[in-house]
């Protein structure tokens, strides 16, 4: 038998009912709360907005899990399945790379609109434009069709050679040679950015002749960036990936990670004119101090570049044609697969300036 009075009893059911109110009003602020974060990730993941890592922080500070955030919910799976490839690789045969086994994805004819009839700015050539007008200087360009408007990322992967005669060696010895190996994309009239890993003594910061990423952009005759203090490897597969990280009406902020040894790595970052990304294309050239046409470059190949647009993506570029700074004869293009592609030097020409190198 209870000794409480029924006036106790009364009470502690008014508590008891107070109780399972409160605990149900905060059942559905948590539900509430997690439906409203699960929209705004769902947001985020679709709207292809710009990255929201700090420009200029260092690579221990951005964890590569997110890197680069802004991309639909398919793309983490695409990253992963590609992080994949690279971390196995297979061995090259003979000093040729194997072609990466990469996801498939869909080859989209662009709509944005090409800058000017030229989209090549020979002044880049390691910062002097009299290089670009020398007999010791060679450029090899695969123009890529355009992509579409509104595009804020670019990925290319590539797998670099190393100079092997004795010219190459003397070269490296000189204070005036170099090798680069780039993705150019214009973002404006007259603007570009220079994308890529850098060989040679032609320019301060780069005496050890490594291979140092140039994160460089030529607006209308002036430069911004240059040399990173982080170093490439080669005859390794690696992605290079470009990604708008912020932008106002007139202008973004770009940043650049290089994926290899099993991470991705901050390169470094630019702000330039214009806020997408149009007319990319691949090249390399070289400066070579010893006479033209004689500094042997041991091939460098290029696999599945792919950009992101707002309409979706990663979209495969539908075409690549050849074009040649024509100094040598003895540079050329050459598909192996589809849109895996080598440049070499010291070789026949097989695809001429102007045709389709796929």
């Amino acid at each position: 038998m209870s000794h409480l009075r029924p006036a106790s009893v009364e009470a502690i059911r008014r508590r008891s009912a107070a109780v399972r109110i409160i605990l149900l009003f905060g059942f559905c602020l948590v539900a509430l709360g997690a439906t409203i974060a699960a929209a705004s990730d769902a947001e985020s993941a679709t709207a292809g907005a710009d990255a929201v890592i700090g420009v200029g922080e260092s690579e221990e500070k951005i964890p590569t899990t997110t890197i680069p955030k802004g991309a639909a919910p398919v793309d983490a799976e695409y990253d992963r399945l590609v992080e994949e490839a690279l971390d196995s690789q297979k061995a090259a045969v003979d000093g040729v790379p194997q072609q990466l086994e990469l996801p498939v994805v869909s080859t989209k004819v662009g709509d944005a609109l090409r800058l000017g009839p030229s989209v090549f700015y020979p002044e880049l050539a390691a910062g002097d434009p009299s290089k670009a007008a020398s007999s010791n200087y060679q450029s090899d360009r695969a123009y890529m069709s355009p992509p579409d408007s509104g595009t804020y990322n670019v990925d290319i992967y590539y797998w670099l050679g190393l100079p092997t005669n004795i010219d190459s060696i003397n070269c490296d010895n000189s204070t005036d040679c170099f090798w680069f190996v780039a993705d150019q994309m214009s973002t404006a009239s007259g603007v570009a950015m220079h994308i890529g890993p850098y060989h040679g003594r032609g320019q301060a910061g780069n005496s050890d002749g490594d291979w140092l990423f140039n994160v460089s952009g030529y607006d209308n005759g002036t430069y911004v960036g240059g040399l990173t203090s982080t170093e490439s490897p080669s005859a390794s597969w690696v992605r290079l990936r470009v990604w708008r990280l912020s932008s106002t009406s007139t202008e973004a902020t770009w940043g650049v990670w290089a994926y290899f040894s099993g991470s991705d790595h901050y390169v470094g970052s630019l702000t330039l004119p214009g806020t997408t990304l149009s007319n990319a294309l691949l090249f390399t050239e070289v400066y070579e101090t010893n006479g033209p046409c004689t500094t042997d470059f041991e091939r460098v190949y290029f696999n599945d570049p792919v950009y992101r647009s707002p309409s979706g993506g990663p979209f495969a570029f539908a075409d690549g044609d050849a074009d040649y700074q024509d100094t040598c004869s003895n540079t050329t293009w050459e598909q192996l697969s589809g849109d895996f592609v080598r440049d070499e030097r010291m070789k026949t020409r097989v695809i001429d300036d102007g045709d389709p190198i796929w």
